[in-house]
């Protein structure tokens, strides 16, 4: 079987596919990656794997309907000179335009990847609500021109149905992308002082900016407590600003590293993994410091709270609007929060031994659940 992968970056290609893309290989199938061209020396990691690659022309933010018409075209071209026998795309936009011109170009088997719907589907604000009309109607063609339309999250599925954008018959459940047990092994936390770390892009929808105050809260009463925070500035207007990004790692409450290509080694060097995000698909930086074998603290908002298996004292929790939920493996925070956030912080202070026991589970559920393997194996049941 010929089988085309699509994803809007190279870079996603290598770092979020590379392990499915070589396991459909083992199964004796022919891959070609298919994205945008970024990076150009990335291509030597898929050539090293045997994947044939072809580079797109791709805007990730234009909404220039003659830009995205030129897409899909050249899409659609690329697909009749190919010949798949199944496609797979990842990413709301190119799961979309992926399987309409597949479905114009007779490609049997057409799967939809929506790793997240975004936030124009979950918020109450009128002018984000009414930007929803535009993606319902063009995210709604591609999931009818799918065969198959997969979610990371039950929150998104719900909503595609609800809508009538997709339906149950088509619709499945995946674990994420998963995680590498072996490129994450299990190490234990380290000992002394409690550290949390956050690891996102440094916007106020990854919830930096609770963070940030949890931990200069914290701080104030525990001066000895560590924070590190992951993540770079970029030219997205939710970011903090360089002028603030340096006066926070001038401050020294906060280890900022900027952008780190070995993200496993901090998050191993920390006792607890922090992400307070509006919303995600499911929180891939997660699942590594889970396979790390990390205690998690979460927001808990559509996709993010993924990660965190509730105890049923943590769903009485959540049934009752507290701010804090405890779950087997860390706590999920109300969204928005850096006071819930603080107090979950402070829980791991005051009984240290959670770090160690949360963490191991962390481990367990990922194998259980998030180990790359199982993930590709879904996707080929899929697929073939």
């Amino acid at each position: 079987m010929k089988i085309g992968v699509f994803a809007g970056t190279i870079t996603g290609i290598v770092g979020f596919r590379l392990d499915m893309m070589k396991a459909f290989i083992a199964r004796g199938h022919e891959v070609v990656a298919v994205s945008g061209f970024e990076k150009p020396h990335l291509r030597d990691v898929l050539d090293a794997g045997g994947i044939r690659f072809i580079g797109i022309d791709i805007d990730r933010k234009s909404v220039n309907p003659l830009k995205e018409f030129s897409l899909i075209r050249e899409l659609k071209s690329i697909l009749n000179a190919e010949k798949f026998d199944a496609v797979i795309a990842f990413t709301p936009k190119m799961a979309t335009y992926t399987a309409i011109a597949a479905k114009f170009s007779g490609i049997k088997k057409r799967v939809a990847v929506f790793t997240g719907l975004g936030f124009a589907f979950t918020s109450e604000k009128f002018f984000e609500k009414l930007a929803k009309l535009p993606f319902r109607f063009i995210y709604g063609l591609g999931m009818h021109c799918a065969t198959d339309v997969l979610f990371q999250n039950p929150d998104d599925m719900h909503i595609a149905e609800s809508l009538g954008m997709s339906n149950a018959a088509k619709d499945k459940l995946m674990n994420g992308s998963g995680v590498n047990l072996e490129k994450f092994p299990y190490s234990d936390a380290p000992r002394g002082e409690i550290s949390f770390v956050f690891v996102g892009r440094l916007t106020k929808h990854k919830g930096v900016r609770e963070f940030i105050y949890a931990a200069k809260k914290i701080k104030a009463r525990h001066p000895n407590v560590r924070f590190v925070m992951i993540g770079s500035v970029d030219n997205n207007p939710a970011s903090i600003g360089k002028d603030e990004f340096e006066k926070i790692k001038s401050g020294g409450e906060i280890e900022c590293t900027g952008f780190v290509s070995d993200v496993a080694k901090y998050v191993s060097q920390c006792s607890v993994a922090v992400l307070p995000s509006y919303r995600e698909g499911c929180p891939r930086s997660m699942l590594e410091a889970m396979s790390i074998g990390r205690a998690l603290i979460l927001a808990d908002s559509v996709g993010t709270r993924v990660p965190i298996n509730l105890t049923d004292e943590g769903r009485r929790q959540q049934s009752q609007g507290e701010p804090v939920m405890i779950g087997e493996n860390g706590f999920l925070v109300r969204p928005r929060d850096g006071d819930a956030l603080a107090e979950a912080m402070e829980r791991f202070i005051e009984n240290p031994e959670l770090v160690s026991a949360m963490g191991k589970r962390s481990r367990e559920i990922a194998e259980e659940k998030f180990d790359v393997d199982k993930v590709n194996a879904f996707l080929l049941s899929i697929i073939e």
